[in-house]
């Protein structure tokens, strides 16, 4: 039987405005990740954003100078075996008992943010 996993990662930058934070290890689909800014210190409106399988490295959700909570639903560009772009245009990003990788750069000093990444 299959189920969902909802995983919340708080993380707080240095003071060079950087962090990197991650999911406990996950097997599945990566349905949806929502950052969530919140009221008391929030990143910087320049802050970017760079979250991918750790292991795998797959490209999970690239932000730039994001400046409001919002919820993602990724998926990878599909690909032929021949490495020959695909009608098919989008497909599901599945980790495999790997972390979810979070790194935050130019968000200011000791500012937060929470990630809550959904595993289907």
């Amino acid at each position: 039987m299959s189920y969902s996993q909802r995983h919340t990662v708080a993380v707080t930058t240095a003071t060079s405005g950087t962090t990197t934070g991650y999911t406990p290890v996950v097997t599945g689909r990566v349905a949806a990740i929502a950052y969530t800014k919140p009221t008391g210190t929030p990143f910087a409106s320049t802050v970017d954003f760079t979250i991918t399988t750790e292991n795998s490295a797959q490209t999970v959700w690239t932000q730039a100078n994001q400046n409001a909570s919002a919820t993602k639903h990724p998926v990878a560009a599909a690909s032929l075996p021949s490495g020959a772009a695909s009608t098919l245009t989008e497909v599901p990003i599945y980790a495999a008992n790997e972390r979810v990788k979070i790194g935050i750069t130019n968000g200011g000093a000791a500012k937060t943010g929470t990630f809550t990444v959904l595993i289907a």
